[in-house]
């Protein structure tokens, strides 16, 4: 009984700390990777648009569904193991940017990503930026100091070289 009780005490001083160190990681944060694709800006273009095949090709997404757009501008629900989140594409500049942001709202995280596609060589070098924010402080820790910022557009990256083929180290 004793051993569990130092055990819990242990587990609560650490939850504790990092709620602490949360509060001084900044709600926002700004990240970006990129790569490059032996493919053209408009096929690499064509795969991020079709949002109804990203399941195809994306790590852990379930589901697409097209939602009616809002103010002109397309939305979509993404479903994964994280669960459902709709997002709102504001800026599309075929075969070059396009912005999508988290629409929902009460998340506890929220942003955008933004793509830029720019011809390089015979290939196409590809920059994700995110632009989020969480709210949690000890979420904003975990994903600071734990998962980093950049893991899932590495992934996304990853992903998408796969749809496309071979891909260059960035």
């Amino acid at each position: 009984m004793k051993i569990a009780l130092i055990v819990l005490a242990v587990l609560l001083a650490v939850v504790v700390v990092l709620l602490i160190v949360g509060l001084f990681v900044p709600r926002s944060h700004v990240a970006s990777r990129s790569a490059l694709f032996a493919a053209s800006p408009q096929r690499v273009w064509a795969v991020l648009v079709d949002t109804g095949k990203a399941p195809e090709w994306r790590t852990g997404l379930d589901s697409v569904e097209a939602l009616p757009p809002l103010d002109g501008k397309r939305r979509y629900r993404e479903v994964s193991g994280f669960g459902a989140v709709t997002y709102v594409v504001e800026e599309e500049r075929a075969p070059e940017r396009l912005v999508g942001r988290i629409a929902d709202e009460g998340l506890g995280f929220g942003g955008s990503w933004t793509w830029e596609l720019k011809r390089e060589g015979e290939g196409t070098r590809v920059t994700i930026t995110e632009r989020g924010f969480i709210t949690n402080p000890l979420f904003r820790v975990l994903a600071r100091f734990v998962f980093g910022y950049e893991k899932t557009m590495e992934t996304c990256l990853r992903d998408l070289g796969r749809r496309l083929g071979p891909r260059s180290p960035p």
